[in-house]
């Protein structure tokens, strides 16, 4: 499987740029997540289909000692043709003054390249990772525009799930049941973030487990503010987080769905859930460390290292964790949900250079990507080179340069009519 991925990785793919991770730039700080909002949520609902807005499911831990058999087939995914048409079909529908392909974001990326590039600029991402990327022109010069980054469509990594994390969420994560039957039908919650880092502005897709709240009765939260010309059932219970009464609301519905994308709105005005109650679950194999910086000393698992996921919380701005350990499937019970708000900021505080450090990375690939739109190549590939469980010594000696080629394997992110 790792040579079959490694070969795959680099097909379509043509020349390359150096990137050496300790020649860059490195932003000037104080640095910190500024001017964050939500600009959109939706569900996956079927290939090429999605409800707009989103509902989570709702979490609940388990009280007592929960036993799940591990996941050992292929999990079904619905098929999205154009990997960020949801993205911006979503935010034309929720936050349309948001023109995320026409001036307003610097970058449009899902939460999991950007730590997936913190990992690797601090030396923590243990498997090689491939990043696509896609230079959209703003205006007639080339030079002016937005990036698109989002994960290798192809890989076959993510194709499967074994384990027991999965069968977990299921077992404790589920849509209230006066959802529309769209709702509860659905795959997987999505949101759209804004925020800006460094100076630069990124929309970035962040998907979510559930969310917890057990002060709040089980309502969906949905955020923001939909437009206007969005429909809402003034019968039903659920609402749009941020809707002001007076705001009258057209009963014409919104030309956003493509012949690449069914666009549905099933759900109206409720009662709004703050989108801080949005929790990540993070289940591990207790059996191989028990503490989060611990390294297992078992020759069984003498490699297995546990990181905090903490980069990841931080650039999803995902605010409650779950973490819960196994024993062959059996979690325990009785384990609380945790606010990490004041975590993430003092994780903020300590990672200021290494924030710098991607700031300063991600100006140059934007500089890079311009450059290279300019000659005709809008289409690029980002190789970051993990350190695949190296032992130290081995680490020192590894050849750690990122490299950006041009992409010729005509995955487009976008349809023509975007």
């Amino acid at each position: 499987m790792v040579r079959e991925r490694a070969d795959k990785m680099m097909q379509g793919l043509g020349e390359s740029i150096l990137l050496d991770s300790d020649d860059i730039f490195v932003a000037p700080g104080p640095l910190s997540i500024r001017a964050e909002r939500v600009l959109a949520s939706y569900n996956k609902v079927g290939d090429n289909a999605i409800a707009v807005p989103g509902c989570p499911p709702q979490f609940t831990p388990p009280n007592a000692r929960l036993h799940v058999h591990k996941v050992l087939e292929e999990p079904v995914y619905p098929t999205i043709t154009f990997g960020l048409e949801p993205l911006v079909r979503a935010v034309q529908c929720m936050s349309p003054n948001v023109d995320v392909l026409g001036g307003a974001c610097d970058i449009v990326s899902n939460a999991g390249s950007l730590y997936k590039l913190f990992l690797f600029l601090e030396n923590n991402l243990s498997f090689t990772a491939r990043m696509d990327m896609e230079w959209q022109p703003s205006s007639k010069d080339e030079t002016k525009g937005v990036m698109l980054v989002q994960s290798w469509k192809g890989d076959p990594s993510s194709q499967f799930s074994v384990g027991y994390g999965g069968r977990f969420t299921e077992a404790t994560c589920h849509f209230p049941k006066d959802l529309p039957e769209t709702l509860q039908n659905s795959y997987s919650h999505h949101r759209v973030l804004y925020y800006e880092l460094g100076g630069l502005r990124m929309a970035v897709h962040c998907e979510a487990d559930g969310y917890y709240s057990p002060e709040l009765p089980p309502s969906p939260p949905v955020s923001p503010k939909l437009s206007k010309a969005v429909p809402a059932s003034k019968g039903s219970r659920f609402s749009v987080l941020m809707v002001d009464d007076d705001d009258p609301v057209s009963e014409e519905l919104p030309v956003v769905s493509s012949d690449t994308l069914a666009v549905t709105f099933p759900c109206g005005p409720a009662t709004p859930v703050p989108a801080a109650n949005l929790v990540e679950i993070k289940t591990f194999d207790a059996r191989k460390v028990n503490c989060k910086h611990d390294v297992c000393t078992d020759a069984k698992f003498k490699l297995f290292i546990r990181h905090t996921p903490d980069s990841q919380l931080y650039f999803g701005r995902t605010l409650q964790l779950y973490e819960a350990g196994h024993d062959s499937g059996v979690f325990s019970g009785g384990l609380s949900v945790n606010n990490v708000t004041a975590r993430l900021q003092q994780w903020e505080a300590d990672n200021q250079k290494e924030l710098g450090r991607l700031v300063g990375f991600l100006q140059r690939i934007c500089t890079l990507a311009a450059e290279h739109a300019s000659r005709g190549n809008t289409r690029l590939s980002l190789i970051l080179p993990g350190t695949q469980h190296c032992d130290p010594v081995k680490l020192a000696h590894l050849d750690r340069s990122a490299k950006l080629y041009v992409r010729t394997d005509g995955v487009a992110f976008l349809p023509e009519s975007l």
